[in-house]
Formats: structure tokens, C-alpha cells, sequence
């Protein structure tokens, strides 16, 4: 899964998302350089979350929520919210 968004008002930023199923890692990169990732062995749980902030004057703060199915999560589709 991967999608992009731009985020700021006067101080713009282009804010990519990725996570593999696979490897169960997550990561966010901000105009092209990585600034969070996430990886996990095992997955817990059923909703995760991610946050971290975009932007060095004016300062956003981004959260992502990711919800998974039960049965079968890697070959079924997921919820993302991102605020």
C-alpha cells in the first residue's frame, strides 16, 4: 500500500506512506527523505498507529490509524484513517 498527500498551508510538504504487508513494516517519508519507520516480528492487535510531525515553522502533526481483519489480514483490505 502506498499514497501521498501534500500537508501545510504556507510551508508546503510532500508527505508519502507506505506499508508492506509482508514485512509488516511502515514507513513516511517527508519531500523524499525517510522521517519515520516502523517494523514489527509479530503484529498484536487490530488497529495501529503512527504518528509523527511534518514541518519545521509552521509544524503539523500527522497520525495514522491502521486497521486490520482478523482472518486472513495480509490477503484482505485494510483500513487506513489519517488525520
Amino acid at each position: 500500500m502506498t499514497f501521498d498527500f501534500e500537508i501545510g498551508l504556507n510551508e508546503k510538504h510532500h508527505v508519502q506512506l507506505r506499508y508492506e504487508a509482508f514485512s509488516n513494516s511502515f514507513s513516511a517519508l517527508v519531500d523524499g527523505i525517510e522521517r519515520y519507520s516502523s517494523q514489527s516480528l509479530i503484529a498484536v492487535g487490530f488497529t495501529f498507529t503512527y504518528e509523527f510531525q511534518v514541518g519545521f515553522q509552521e509544524v503539523n502533526r500527522v497520525l495514522v490509524m491502521r486497521t486490520r481483519k482478523v482472518f486472513f489480514p495480509l490477503f484482505r483490505k485494510q483500513h487506513y484513517v489519517v488525520y
